[in-house]
């Protein structure tokens, strides 16, 4: 009789068990010789697991029994053909087809008989319990392990190294993380610092930089010293909750920081790409009453004097709406004029120019968008010495926020002179103002931390040559 014998192995039963390559063989062909079958040929799956059949030399084996090749398979031990009782179906019934028998060396097995098949079932269901209760403790001891704040074994992260079994800095690295996240808070975008790194050929922890693993990384709560664990999805549906827990590793990036880039990245993901990164403060919100359509930024120079307007884009795309172009100062004037509205509306005490404002709160206001400016300042200046922005932006970006910080100073000096003849307050109008008046920047911060959407529903030319326009707003 001619017999084929199959051999399978994992790493960690060879090491466990003793089910190395060379004893399965000795012992298979031990047993052919003793029934005085003529081997024809060994297939050998070598660190494979036995979760399913897509096993190269299993496959092969399966196609040389159709081929009628050989009359028996031997295995020195069931669970090495497989652990899944709907394999072992499948395996019985293809090789029965070809009138080949099964024979285990280690278990009495005829798979002739019903009551074989039977009892080759059982072992079968037994096995593939085992290997599903297996999983199953290593699943709960690995996620006991990061509630205790130990990683769980797995790729390191990046910016970290795994030494004696402990997370350390890898300081080369976190200083990439750093300038990631320090640039992306400086508004730039995933895209532009992808092609920065790898336009400077910097090693990245997969095959290359990409936006989603940029993405990953501003995500990853383990640059504040924390552990997240069952993140990933598997199959249809997630393996449960995400684990965020306190690690054992220092920090990379402040709490602070990860904050204020979680904030910026929840901010952009509702914007388009273009929108979350311009100079234009109603980008990403503003949209067309008459089409539904968003309504996107530009700008036309006239006498060495840029202006800003904002156009539907079914009207510059489809030229498919009669909207007009809206200038920024005209829009502007209309959303305060709406906020004035509701304020008197909502508030016990109306915003006319008699009413009173705590002037510390007005101060302490300033100073903290004075404290962001600066701290702008200081991020270009790092992006511009390492070469992640050109000495033209650098110098545009500086001298916008250095009018953005003149601008700040004099609302400071108005209220100082304010207090002087007034006691301690400045009125609601003068506050607004001072608002209406901040540089570009800070006015999108607070645009998108206010407004959810601005609809524009009418725009109607007056006599004297203005703009008078019918807007909704919906608040965040």
């Amino acid at each position: 009789m001619r017999a084929a014998i199959y051999i399978r192995v994992s790493t960690q039963e060879q090491a466990m068990e003793g089910f190395s390559v060379p004893a399965q063989r000795h012992r298979a062909a031990a047993f052919c010789d003793s029934q005085g079958w003529t081997v024809v040929g060994i297939y050998t799956d070598d660190g494979k697991s036995a979760k399913d059949t897509n096993r190269p030399e299993l496959q092969r084996m399966l196609a040389d029994a159709d081929d009628n090749l050989f009359d028996v398979i031997v295995v020195y031990k069931l669970d090495r053909l497989t652990r899944s009782v709907l394999d072992l179906y499948e395996i019985l019934a293809r090789i029965d087809k070809r009138g080949i028998k099964f024979k285990s060396v280690t278990e009495m097995y005829d798979t002739t008989t019903a009551t074989g098949r039977l009892f080759i079932t059982l072992v079968a269901a037994l096995a593939q319990w085992e290997r599903e209760n297996l999983a199953e403790r290593v699943y709960f001891g690995m996620e006991e392990m990061v509630r205790q704040g130990s990683r769980p074994g797995g790729t390191t992260c990046y910016g970290y190294d795994m030494i004696d079994g402990k997370m350390r800095i890898n300081e080369a690295q976190a200083r990439i993380v750093r300038r990631i996240f320090d640039a992306y808070e400086a508004t730039q975008g995933m895209r532009a610092i992808q092609q920065q790194l790898e336009a400077e050929r910097i090693p990245p922890p997969n095959k290359h930089w990409s936006t989603t693993t940029i993405n990953y990384m501003l995500r990853n709560p383990v640059y504040i010293g924390k552990l997240r664990w069952n993140l990933r999805k598997r199959g249809k549906g997630k393996t449960g909750a995400p684990i965020i827990v306190d690690g054992q590793h220092e920090p990379i990036i402040s709490k602070d920081q990860f904050e204020r880039v979680q904030r910026l990245l929840d901010r952009r993901r509702t914007l388009p790409p273009v929108a979350a990164t311009s100079d234009f403060a109603y980008s990403g919100i503003l949209r067309c009453g008459r089409c539904g359509y968003a309504m996107s930024g530009t700008s036309r120079k006239y006498k060495s004097v840029r202006t800003k307007y904002y156009a539907c884009v079914n009207r510059q795309k489809n030229f498919k709406c009669s909207m007009p172009y809206i200038r920024e100062d005209v829009l502007e004037d209309a959303f305060m004029q709406h906020v004035k509205r509701q304020l008197e509306e909502h508030c016990d005490v109306e915003i006319e120019p008699e009413s009173e404002i705590d002037v510390d709160a007005a101060i302490a206001d300033l100073n903290r968008r004075l404290q962001l400016v600066a701290e702008r300042k200081r991020k270009f200046q790092t992006m511009y010495v390492d070469e992640l922005i050109s000495r033209d932006d650098f110098l545009l970006r500086r001298t916008e926020l250095e009018a953005e910080e003149k601008s700040l100073r004099d609302a400071l000096e108005e209220i100082a002179d304010v207090s002087d003849g007034d006691g301690n307050d400045i009125t609601a109008a003068e506050l607004l103002d001072m608002i209406t008046n901040c540089g570009d920047a800070d006015k999108k911060a607070i645009m998108q931390e206010m407004v959810k959407e601005i609809k524009i529903n009418n725009a109607n030319r007056l006599d004297n040559g203005s703009m008078a326009l019918d807007i909704e707003v919906t608040y965040n």
